[in-house]
């Protein structure tokens, strides 16, 4: 029995169920239907959270056609049977016989995370599965995040067009088989299928990682390195504006994230080959900035900012580490640090990535989708910038 296919065919039906939804179509649940959901194992009801303050964000501030939006979560009309299929990280899914309008993405997170992709590879869902994090999206940084959506319109924060939860529980999620939290988001390599991209999960690599720097790597299995901070790609030469526009962009963002006491968060960079394709206009880091030497598109934004520093887990683990480095002195992790320190060696990082003096532009590399590149890691704390005031 396919037990994680069934687990997926079933968010995905309930997120699909959840965004076609309408106020008007909302009935009062029957005591029958109330028992047999929370006897459910894998069968979801999910509602959206404040669904008003999405619709404002996608309407007014991200220009998203809501007619688009919805059809982008529905089931062809003519499937008949439900099928889900795990795609390879970075392609775009295209809608197939038998298929929801979300289908499997593979395994794309260190945190045990279920990602979906919509069959239009325009959105991802993310299950938010450890409870301090969605406690802290909901209750902490929804309000503000909204309020610096808003402001800031060129922010490279990921953006969350809907926010979906279980507003009772059910054996399932009591279980810890189904998540209660999930995040919908836009898609970094949306667009054509046929392009590929090559992407990197990029954090401040001079930071402790225990599975990197405690065990020797034979021991730890080949998915745990691999979801490590990746190596910055070579050859990132764009223009000087293009360069500026970045570093200023996810200065403002990470001053917020840092006001917030969030750390761990990465930077998702992507390219692609140009091949004479041309870039959206006004060209922007969301949507696509072409190289001085026109090969290479690129795209990025900030995610995985749940990890905030005052929360009980994260003081605890800074506990744990704090002894541990009385003996070894291996200095904090990326979950353990200050989100100030934190935000000044992630700019490091983005002032480095952005150094046409560390890397000579490598044209003649291959690309595939959804590749990780690894090589020895290297310090990105050496000269670190000077950041501009915080602003909240």
């Amino acid at each position: 029995m396919d037990v994680p296919g069934k687990r997926q065919a079933a968010i995905a039906r309930a997120v699909s169920r959840a965004l076609a939804a309408s106020e008007e179509s909302k009935q009062r649940e029957t005591l029958v239907e109330t028992v047999h959901h929370f006897l459910s194992i894998l069968e979801l009801r999910l509602a959206r959270f404040r669904p008003a303050d999405f619709l404002a964000l996608r309407h007014n501030h991200w220009h998203i056609d809501e007619g688009e939006y919805r059809r982008s979560f529905q089931t062809p009309t003519t499937t008949t049977t439900t099928t889900t299929t795990t795609a390879k990280p970075g392609e775009a899914s295209p809608p197939r016989q038998g298929s929801l309008g979300l289908v499997a993405a593979g395994n794309l997170g260190y945190s045990g995370s279920t990602f979906l992709r919509t069959a239009d590879g325009n959105y991802m869902v993310k299950s938010v599965d450890r409870r301090f994090e969605s406690q802290f999206l909901l209750r902490e940084l929804f309000a503000p995040y909204v309020a610096h959506a808003a402001s800031h319109e060129g922010s490279l924060l990921i953006r969350i067009t809907d926010i979906l939860y279980a507003p009772r529980a059910s054996l399932g999620s009591l279980l810890g088989v189904q998540p209660r939290h999930y995040m919908v988001m836009e898609n970094l390599l949306r667009g054509r299928p046929d392009v590929q991209w090559q992407t990197f999960d990029l954090k401040p690599t001079d930071y402790f990682f225990p599975e990197r720097d405690l065990v020797h790597q034979r021991l730890v299995p080949s998915d745990v390195v691999d979801r490590l901070a990746d190596e910055p790609p070579r050859g990132v030469d764009v223009s000087s504006r293009a360069a500026l526009e970045l570093t200023d962009l996810v200065a403002e963002d990470t001053a917020f994230l840092a006001h917030h006491n969030a750390v761990d968060y990465s930077l998702l960079f992507a390219r692609s080959r140009a091949r004479g394709r041309a870039v959206r206009e006004p060209p922007s880091w969301r949507t696509g900035v072409l190289s001085s030497d026109g090969n290479w598109v690129y795209r990025a934004v900030l995610l995985d900012f749940l990890w905030a520093r005052h929360k009980l887990r994260a003081k605890t683990m800074a506990g744990l580490v704090g002894v541990f480095n009385l003996l070894f002195d291996k200095g904090p992790m990326t979950i353990t640090t200050e989100p100030f320190e934190y935000r000044r060696r992630f700019m490091s990082m983005v002032t480095d990535l952005l150094s046409k003096d560390d890397y000579v532009a490598d044209a003649n590399s291959p690309v595939k989708t959804g590749a990780v590149a690894k090589g020895p890691k290297r310090s990105s704390a050496h000269n670190p910038p000077t950041l501009p005031p915080v602003k909240v």
